[in-house]
């Protein structure tokens, strides 16, 4: 039913304030033309008004509303009075179809509050705006808007409590609260019908229209507008999680589904209220939530699935969620999640540029794998200094190609100086145990080679980890070495002052001296006990020498003479 042109008392040719005899007399009059199949026409039939349906039917509902003195008051709302001259006055431009004129009578009687005296006019000029706001399906905004706020203004007065007197009925059936609420439900039906067409009004729009009806009717009205896209936001989610749970591997194709198929609608939610509104911050989370649970859904299948780029996908769908701008809990379970995948897919770029270098160096790492397996089982001298020289020129590849802070090469090398590293003790231990058997030259030579290719391993490039553990065993064995030097020296009883006078225990003259004493000294008991003597004394004389360049050089003319003598 249009509230305004299918008003009772527009079918009934009435203004709302005509009395009972009149209603009587009207309703009498009608059902005479309609018996003999005649139309009548009224003051009230405006030229502004649609066409009027008077059938019988319609007739008697009319005449049976406004037999109800509450209903008589709420269709008086939505329709007009004459109470002043100025009321008639107007009234006679509406039937000469000068409305302008009438609307400048009205406005002329509007006040800043409203008055007994001026009640009518705002009730004649709110209904004349709220007809003229609607043809044919446009809508014209700025009467509508007026029109419902002049209501609104009418509705909240004082004056209000003449309403019934006017219209001949008992101050006792004006329930304001009622009427208010009544007024409102009815205006947004009619209104409801408009909205959603190019012409027609927005639901925001809509809301806004009632600023001058107290807040408890703002949120009704606001309720009942975002009801149906809330309810039709919650079974998109529910459709969304049953299919989530059955299809998990294509869950991000419905994360995306249910972001499109809801934003127009929260959109339009979110034009109709404040970002801080309770209820849609609550619908915003739960649309968020299973945007993320689709994004979870999709990662975790599609990596058990074996599919490595999951996250990619999985982080574009937490993208949407993050649009929604939800709050509390949820906001801090999609940053939690944003994170985890960005380092995720950080890492597996990581990992393809580790690939990319890896292709590039290939050939050098299959050849170290190769090396590798056949040292195994190996523990030689011989095998170590093979094995090293083989991989080193493999290893400084691959540093040139990748660098030596590369993750790879690191393992490549540790790997490799571990090897040999582990055969190189194995040997010097082997070495150790077996010392009677090998002799001291046999025992000294292979430790020194196991030492001078530790120092080769700490020449390399690796871990901290790895290169402190060459320096250590580096340590032991260059410590060993000097031991098992120190015992060959002493059996072979050392020349001790002539060392120390041509500066070397290997000098040539150093070597004829210890021949004279190996073939004349030892071969005669005098010669024995002068050698015994002279490594008694010797120690304790070269200590004193020591650092003496003109007793050294003294002594070694001695020694000279010495030799020429002994070598004749």
């Amino acid at each position: 039913m249009d509230i305004v042109h299918e008003n009772p008392f527009r079918v009934l040719g009435l203004f709302a304030n005509s009395s009972e005899r009149d209603l009587q007399k009207q309703v009498a009059k009608l059902k005479r033309f309609l018996e003999v199949g005649k139309s009548v026409d009224f003051q009230t039939d405006y030229s502004l008004l649609n066409s009027v349906d008077r059938s019988p039917e319609i007739i008697l509902q009319a005449t049976a509303l406004l037999e109800q003195n509450y209903e008589k008051l709420h269709h008086a709302l939505f329709w007009f009075v004459v109470d002043t001259p100025f009321d008639e006055i107007a009234h006679s431009k509406l039937a000469d179809n000068e409305i302008d004129s009438a609307i400048d009578i009205w406005r002329t009687r509007l006040k800043a509050e409203v008055t007994e005296a001026n009640l009518s006019s705002y009730l004649n000029l709110s209904t004349l705006l709220l007809a003229l706001s609607v043809d044919d399906g446009h809508v014209d905004k700025e009467k509508l808007a007026e029109g419902l706020n002049l209501k609104g203004r009418l509705l909240q007065s004082q004056a209000l409590s003449k309403l019934p007197s006017l219209l001949h009925i008992k101050s006792e059936y004006l329930n304001t609260e009622r009427l208010t609420a009544e007024f409102v439900d009815e205006t947004v039906s009619w209104l409801n019908n408009l909205t959603g067409n190019p012409n027609g009004i927005e639901k925001f729009e809509l809301i806004k229209l009632f600023t001058e009806f107290p807040s408890d009717i703002q949120r009704k009205v606001l309720d009942e507008q975002v009801k149906e896209p809330i309810r039709d936001i919650q079974s998109q989610i529910e459709r969304c999680e049953d299919e989530r749970k059955q299809t998990p591997l294509k869950a991000d194709r419905l994360g995306k589904k249910l972001f499109n198929n809801t934003k127009d609608r929260l959109s339009t939610i979110s034009s109709m209220v404040n970002s801080g509104n309770l209820k849609y911050q609550l619908l915003v989370n739960s649309l968020a939530d299973e945007i993320i649970e689709c994004s979870i859904s999709y990662f975790n299948s599609q990596s058990k699935n074996g599919n490595p780029d999951a996250h990619k996908k999985a982080l574009g769908v937490l993208e949407l969620a993050h649009k929604l701008s939800p709050s509390g809990q949820t906001n801090n379970r999609l940053e939690d999640s944003r994170q985890t995948l960005e380092k995720m897919m950080q890492e597996r770029e990581e990992e393809r540029e580790q690939e990319e270098l890896l292709r590039d160096v290939e050939p050098y790492v299959a050849r170290l794998t190769k090396e590798l397996e056949a040292f195994n089982s190996k523990s030689s001298i011989n095998a170590v200094s093979d094995f090293i020289q083989a991989c080193r020129p493999e290893l400084d590849a691959i540093r040139a190609e990748i660098g030596d802070d590369n993750d790879a090469y690191i393992m490549l090398s540790d790997g490799i100086v571990n090897c040999a590293l582990n055969a190189l003790i194995e040997v010097v231990n082997g070495a150790q145990q077996n010392a009677r058997s090998y002799g001291l030259d046999k025992m000294l030579k292979i430790v020194t080679q196991a030492r001078n290719l530790t120092k080769q391993l700490a020449s390399i490039s690796c871990s901290p980890d790895m290169a402190s553990r060459v320096k250590v065993n580096l340590r032991t064995i260059s410590s060993i070495v000097l031991d098992l030097e120190a015992i060959k020296r002493k059996n072979s009883g050392g020349c001790y002052i002539a060392t120390m006078a041509y500066g070397s225990y290997d000098h040539p003259k150093v070597k004829a001296l210890r021949r004279y004493r190996d073939n004349v000294l030892k071969a005669s008991f005098t010669g024995r006990l002068f050698i015994k003597i002279y490594y008694a004394v010797s120690p304790h004389l070269v200590s004193r020498l020591a650092g003496h360049p003109i007793i050294n050089e003294k002594i070694r003319g001695i020694l000279d003479k010495l030799i020429k003598v002994i070598e004749k």
